[in-house]
C-alpha cells in the first residue's frame, strides 16, 4: 500500500485521522450501545415490575373485597397464615401474595412480599442489604420505587421494591386486632410491607453484548472498506498527479532545463490547480529565460562592436602618441636653431661693433658684413623653414586631435548604450554598468585633454606663424642689408650708418630671437603635457581594451548559461 511505512505522506495523513475516529467511534459505540440497551432493558424490567406490583395489589384488594369479607361473613372459615393443611382456613391477603409468589417463581417472576415488622412465622427471615435499604427509603418515600441491578448466581437481576400501605380501614383493624401482630398501633397510610418483584435480564444484557459486538465488528469492516476506497482513489488520483508533479520538480531540481514540459493541469481539485500554478511558473520562466537569452546575444555583439573599438582606439592613441614624440623631436630642433639664430644674431652684433671701431678697414669691414649678413639669411631661412615645417606639424597634430576627438565622441556613445543594454540586463548587467561608464568617464577625459592640446597647438600655430613673419621681415631686412653693404664701399660714413642699421636690426632679431626661444620652451612644455595626455590615454584604451574582453567573457558564460534551457 502506498506510503506504508512513510507516515508523512499525503494518504496517511487522510487515512489517519479517518482510522481514528472510526477507532474512538467504534469503542465509544462498544460501551455506549450494550450500555444503552442494557439501560432499556432495565428500565423495561422497572416498568413491569412496577406493572406486576399493581397488579398485585389490584388482586390483593379483589381478594379482601370480594372473597375474604364474605367467606368470613358466610361461613365459619377464618384467615389464617398456614391455611393449607386446615379446611376451615383460607390465607390471609399477604399469605396469598406468597403464595402467588411460589407459583409465579417458575415462570421467570419472582414476587416478595415482607417486612421489618413481620408475623411470628417469618420472623427468622433476615432481609438482605437491599431489602433493608429498601426499607429504609419507602418508608420515607411510600410513593416512590426502589430499583436495584444485581448479578447473582451468575445472572443479572433488576430488583424493584414498592411500599405496601395501610389503604383501607379494613387492613388497619385486622392488622391492629390480630393476636400475632407484631406491633399495634397501625394507620392508614403506613408502610406495612414492601412489595419487591426481581426480573431476569441476564438475556436482554447478553443480547446487548452481543449487538454492540456485531456493530463494532461492522463499523470495523465499514472502517476497511473506506480506507482501501480511499487507497484506490489516492493511487488512481492524487498518487498519479503527484508522481508526475514531483518528478517535474525533481527534474529541474536535478538540472533539467526543459521549459516546455507541462503537466496535466485538467479537473478542478487541488492537485489540478497546483499543476496549473505550475505551469504558469514554468511559461513564466521560458519567457524570462528567453528574454536573457535575446539580451546575453545582444550583449555579446555590443561587447564585439565595443571590443573593436577599444582595439582601434589603442591604435589611435598610440599613433598619437608617435606622432606627438615627432612633434617634440621638431620642437627641440627648432629650440636648437633659434639658439644658434641667437649665437649667429650675437656675432653678428660684434661685427657691427667691429665695424664701427675699425672704419680704417671698412671696406673688408663691409665685405666681412656682407658675408655675415648672408650666413645670416641662410639661418634665417633655415629658421623659417623650420617654423614652417613646425607649423605644418602642429596643423598634422590638430588633424590627430581631430581623430581623437572623434574616437572619443564614438567611445562614449558605445560606453552610453553599453550603460543602457547593462540597466536593461539589471542585476546580471551591473559589472558591465560600472565598466561602461568607467569608458564613459575615460573618453569624456580624452575629449578634454584633446581640447587643452588643441588649444595648445593654436598657440603654437600663432606663435609660428609671428615668427614666420618676423623671419620674412629678418630675410628682407638681411637682403637690405646685403645690397647696402655692397653699395658701401664709397663711404665710411655710409657703412658707418649701414652698420648702426644692422646693429639695430640685430638688436631686434636677438629680441625676437628671445621671444621665439621662450615660445619654443612652451611649446615643448605643452608638447611634453600632450604627450602625458598621449600616455594616459593609451593607458585608458588598455583598460577599455581588457574591461571589453572581461566583458566579453561574461557574455559567453551568459550565452553558455541560458543555452541549457530548453525553450522551444
Amino acid at each position: 500500500m502506498v506510503g506504508k511505512f512513510n507516515f508523512g505522506s499525503v494518504f496517511w495523513k487522510l487515512a489517519i485521522p479517518i482510522i481514528l475516529l472510526f477507532t474512538i467511534t467504534i469503542v465509544a459505540l462498544g460501551f455506549y450501545i450494550p450500555q444503552q440497551i442494557q439501560n432499556r432493558a432495565v428500565e423495561g424490567a422497572t416498568s413491569a415490575s412496577k406493572q406486576t406490583a399493581k397488579q398485585f395489589k389490584v388482586l390483593r384488594k379483589y381478594y379482601v373485597q370480594n372473597i375474604l369479607k364474605k367467606v368470613k361473613a358466610g361461613s365459619n372459615m377464618k384467615p389464617s397464615i398456614n391455611h393449607k393443611n386446615d379446611p376451615n382456613a383460607f390465607p390471609l391477603p399477604a399469605t396469598m401474595i406468597h403464595d402467588l409468589s411460589e407459583l409465579l417463581k417458575n415462570e421467570g417472576t419472582k414476587v416478595n412480599l415482607y417486612s421489618a415488622y413481620p408475623f411470628p412465622n417469618r420472623k427468622s427471615r433476615v432481609l438482605d442489604s437491599f431489602q433493608t435499604e429498601a426499607w429504609d427509603y419507602l418508608v420515607n418515600n411510600p410513593e416512590s420505587v426502589y430499583v436495584a441491578e444485581v448479578e447473582k448466581d451468575g445472572n443479572f437481576m433488576v430488583r424493584v421494591a414498592v411500599a405496601d400501605t395501610m389503604v383501607a380501614e379494613g387492613c388497619v383493624n385486622c392488622h391492629n386486632s390480630h393476636p400475632d401482630t407484631p406491633r399495634a398501633g397501625w394507620k392508614l397510610g403506613d408502610v406495612r410491607g414492601i412489595l419487591e418483584i426481581d426480573n431476569d435480564i441476564s438475556e436482554q444484557v447478553a443480547a446487548s453484548n452481543a449487538t454492540g459486538t456485531k456493530i463494532m465488528f461492522a463499523l470495523i469492516a465499514t472502517l476497511v472498506v473506506i480506507v482501501v476506497a480511499i487507497y484506490f482513489v489516492y493511487k488512481k488520483v492524487i498518487s498519479r498527479k503527484l508522481a508526475v508533479l514531483n518528478s517535474s520538480i525533481n527534474d529541474l531540481a536535478t538540472g533539467s532545463s526543459d521549459l516546455t514540459q507541462r503537466l496535466d493541469d485538467d479537473g478542478r481539485d487541488e492537485i489540478s490547480a497546483l499543476a496549473r500554478g505550475f505551469n504558469k511558473f514554468l511559461e513564466h520562466h521560458r519567457v524570462f529565460i528567453k528574454e536573457i537569452v535575446a539580451a546575453a546575444d545582444q550583449l555579446r555583439n555590443s561587447s564585439a562592436d565595443l571590443s573593436n573599438v577599444a582595439v582601434q582606439a589603442k591604435e589611435n592613441s598610440s599613433e598619437q602618441k608617435n606622432q606627438i614624440s615627432m612633434v617634440a623631436t621638431a620642437i627641440n630642433e627648432m629650440a636648437a636653431t633659434i639658439q644658434e639664430v641667437a649665437s649667429n644674431t650675437a656675432a653678428a652684433d660684434e661685427s657691427a661693433r667691429q665695424a664701427r671701431e675699425e672704419t680704417s678697414s671698412g671696406l673688408q669691414v663691409v665685405e666681412d658684413n656682407v658675408r655675415i649678413t648672408n650666413a645670416l639669411a641662410s639661418e634665417i631661412e633655415k629658421a623659417a623653414q623650420v617654423i614652417q615645417e613646425l607649423k605644418a606639424d602642429s596643423q598634422g597634430i590638430g588633424t590627430v586631435l581631430d581623430v581623437i576627438r572623434g574616437i572619443s565622441e564614438q567611445t562614449n556613445l558605445l560606453a552610453l548604450n553599453a550603460a543602457i543594454e547593462a540597466a536593461r540586463a539589471g542585476e546580471h548587467g551591473r559589472g558591465f554598468a560600472v565598466v561602461a561608464d568607467e569608458v564613459r568617464t575615460l573618453a569624456s577625459r580624452t575629449q578634454e585633454s584633446t581640447i587643452e592640446i588643441q588649444e595648445m597647438i593654436e598657440k603654437l600655430q600663432q606663435g609660428a606663424d609671428s615668427a614666420v613673419i618676423v623671419m620674412d621681415h629678418g630675410i628682407e631686412t638681411v637682403g637690405n642689408s646685403v645690397k647696402q653693404a655692397s653699395q658701401t664701399g664709397e663711404s665710411l660714413g655710409t657703412i658707418t650708418a649701414v652698420v648702426n642699421k644692422i646693429s639695430d636690426i640685430n638688436a631686434q632679431i636677438a629680441s625676437a630671437i628671445e621671444e621665439q626661444s621662450v615660445v619654443a620652451e612652451d611649446i615643448n612644455k605643452n608638447v611634453v603635457t600632450v604627450d602625458n595626455l598621449a600616455q594616459r590615454g593609451d593607458e585608458a584604451s588598455s583598460n577599455t581594451a581588457l574591461a571589453t574582453e572581461q566583458l566579453s567573457r561574461l557574455s559567453e558564460n551568459l550565452s553558455g548559461l541560458v543555452s541549457k534551457f530548453k525553450l522551444d
